[in-house]
C-alpha cells in the first residue's frame, strides 16, 4: 500500500536489539534482515536500493534520535 502512495523509500527499525537474548547481536540483526528480505520485495520493493536497515531499542530510545554509542554496538 505503501508504495500505492508514491513512498520509494523506507527506513526498517530493527527493534528490541537491547532485550537480554540479543544484546545487540550482528547475526540476530542480520538474521532479522534477512527473513524480512522476501517480505519486502513481495511489497514491491528492492530491499538493496530502497530499504535503510536500523537497529533500535525503542524502550531506551538508542540510535532514534542520537547515533548508538560505539561500547554498546561496534558494528553500526
Amino acid at each position: 500500500m505503501a508504495k500505492s502512495l508514491g513512498i520509494y523509500k523506507l527506513v526498517v527499525a530493527v527493534n528490541k536489539m537491547d532485550e537480554p537474548s540479543v544484546k545487540w547481536s550482528k547475526d540476530r540483526y542480520t538474521e532479522i534482515i534477512a527473513s524480512l528480505k522476501p517480505f519486502i520485495l513481495s511489497c514491491g520493493y528492492d530491499p538493496e536500493k530502497d530499504c535503510i536497515f536500523v537497529p533500535i531499542s525503542g524502550l531506551n530510545g538508542d540510535n532514534l534520535k542520537d547515533p548508538l554509542n560505539k561500547n554498546t554496538c561496534n558494528w553500526y
